[in-house]
């Protein structure tokens, strides 16, 4: 099973790899209807006219919610030397150990602080969204990368699975993953997530 991050910045889906027996068996088909729950869009609409429909990707409604928690971390990690440092200066008495204990502190901070800010990085500098837009008149499906570049492929041609993440807050969640496969029908050349 998956993160549910998968996908996300440098969490890429495997690729050059063959489906998997589980990938087979939740195949979504066009001729059977999966479920009679009504869809969850949670604004996934960006436009849609008589030409295509856009949707945001699989992350929009989780976008800021890694942003608050490393930035209050960040800050929290960064300031934390700055104020052992300024309150060790106050003392009169400062002995090799307090200097040690200070170095140490210092250290371990901004070293927190750094691979935290590594991890703000991933939404911070990047878009809010990564929009799919679905032609019906050339019946193509266009899907942003994280990395900026975009896949480009029939929807027809498509692997459409139900997919399974995981969230440490949540359990398992689920999605719909469409994999573009090579010319053999079995190996995954590239893998998106619709909303």
């Amino acid at each position: 099973m998956l993160s549910d991050y998968t996908g996300l910045g440098r969490n890429a889906y495997k690729v050059n790899r063959a489906l998997t027996p589980e990938e087979k068996a939740s195949r979504l088909s066009r001729d059977r209807r999966w479920t009679d729950e009504p869809p969850n869009d949670e604004a996934l609409l960006i436009k849609i006219n008589s030409t295509y429909l856009e949707i945001v990707d699989r992350w929009y409604w989780q976008k800021g919610q890694i942003q608050v928690f490393t930035l209050v971390s960040f800050l929290m990690f960064a300031i934390s030397p700055v104020y052992f440092l300024l309150m060790e200066l106050q003392r009169a008495e400062r002995g090799w150990d307090a200097w040690a204990f200070l170095l140490f502190t210092f250290l371990l901070g901004w070293g927190l602080a750094w691979a935290i800010w590594k991890g703000m990085r991933m939404e911070i500098f990047a878009y809010t969204h990564y929009p799919i837009r679905l032609n019906r008149k050339n019946r193509m499906v266009y899907a942003f990368r994280t990395d900026g570049t975009v896949i480009r492929a029939p929807w027809d041609d498509l692997f459409l699975h139900v997919g399974e993440g995981t969230v440490p807050t949540m359990g398992t969640t689920y999605d719909i993953r469409a994999h573009v496969l090579d010319e053999d029908g079995v190996t995954v050349k590239d893998t998106f997530t619709l909303a």
